[in-house]
């Protein structure tokens, strides 16, 4: 029966490919099929239950359920969104499902996961497309191997929200190949949630605004390159296996948030500087110890010209979390690390004006709240 579908959506398909006008044809509620003579363009768009088989250019094609696809006569095949599949071999039987975790919102980051079955030789190449008004931001990435279970294997990646481009909508664009030709093509859009950012004044006493007055502006610079240079690597190995928590114990004060609008004021009332808050800081008491929020590799532990004294942790698939204005650092650069464990004490050192912990987070070297990764646990069940 599956055999006679097939034959009559592609009889449908020949025939419209000859007739010398735009035909629309609905194939028994499985798809939609339009064809534009001007173009040679064979738009086909399924249902959200139907899905449909041909072959194009000597190839083997199935398309997934709400799926729109043109096909261009002899040229190529250019996915609008959804799922197609292009293998003589895997055409029947190969289930692919996928979502998208966590919060869609300027600041946060979420977690794009992909359940495939299992195939040899597979690799892939991913395009993340940030659109706003004014133009469009792009991050390159790969499907990341998660886990395999009963026959299946598990990929995915983070995709993160600078607060700084306020996204309007995202693409996601894979491709995944087998033998280094096409096997799989998936497409999705989605909306973004905008957020408001709240303001807040940082007030500096006598010492610390002395303090700021002296910096030196090209040790900041040189740091932030090493900083730089630490976050925009992209290892594929997961070390968050056993997920994140906060870094401090529970009683801890949230003193300023993630993306707050910042201005620094000096004792002399001037301006210092403006900026946005690329954490959240939580006031403790100096001496406090500061855990690790998941297991991982200390990147980073170095005392900085703002940041006071800073540990880099990597927890693989390109995310980070950063800790500073420690008053100690226990751990060392390259040390291997466990969610939970001590790695530092709260302290008040760099430009920080009272005790407390500020706790960042990077995923392709983008500024998120690090809170959008407390229920990454997620991505390791069904």
């Amino acid at each position: 029966m599956k055999h006679k579908k097939r034959i009559f959506l592609f009889i449908i398909l020949i025939v419209v490919l000859f007739i010398n006008q735009t035909h629309i044809i609905d194939t028994k509620g499985n798809c939609i099929v339009k064809y534009n003579t001007d173009d040679d363009i064979l738009n086909i768009r399924t249902t959200n239950t139907g899905q449909t088989f041909l072959r194009f250019n000597q190839k083997a094609l199935r398309i997934f359920p709400n799926t729109e696809v043109d096909l261009i006569k002899d040229i190529d095949i250019d996915l609008k969104t959804g799922i197609i599949l292009t293998d003589d071999d895997h055409i029947d039987n190969f289930d692919i499902d996928y979502k998208i975790l966590f919060e869609n919102q300027w600041g946060m980051c979420q977690f794009f996961k992909l359940k495939l079955p299992i195939v040899s030789d597979i690799s892939s190449d991913v395009i993340i497309f940030y659109n706003n008004d004014d133009k469009t931001e792009t991050i390159p990435t790969k499907l990341n191997f998660i886990y395999e279970k009963n026959d299946f294997k598990y990929y995915g990646f983070f995709i993160p929200y600078n607060p700084y481009w306020k996204t309007k909508s995202i693409l996601i664009d894979i491709n995944i190949y087998k033998e280094n030709k096409i096997f799989i093509k998936l497409k999705k859009e989605e909306e973004l949630k905008e957020k408001r950012w709240e303001s807040q004044k940082i007030y500096f006493k006598k010492q610390k605004s002395k303090y700021l007055m002296t910096s030196d502006r090209n040790r900041y610079n040189a740091e932030q390159k090493i900083r730089r240079k630490i976050w925009d690597e992209n290892n594929p190995t997961l070390f968050f296996k056993n997920g994140f928590n906060l870094p401090l114990s529970n009683n801890s004060y949230l003193s300023s948030e993630f993306g707050f609008v910042r201005e620094w004021l000096l004792s002399n009332k001037k301006v210092y500087s403006k900026d946005v808050h690329l954490g959240v800081d939580y006031a403790r008491d100096k001496g406090v110890p500061v855990y690790s929020s998941s297991d991982g590799i200390v990147r980073f532990a170095r005392n900085t010209q703002y940041y006071g004294n800073m540990l880099i942790i990597e927890h693989g698939f390109s995310c980070y979390t950063d800790y500073a204005h420690l008053n100690r650092i226990l751990v060392k650069e390259g040390q291997k690390v466990k969610k939970g464990q001590t790695i530092g004490t709260v302290g008040m050192s760099g430009s920080a004006t009272g005790p407390h912990l500020h706790w960042g987070a990077r995923v392709y070297g983008i500024p998120v709240d690090p809170r959008s990764f407390l229920s990454i646990e997620e991505i390791f069940t069904e």
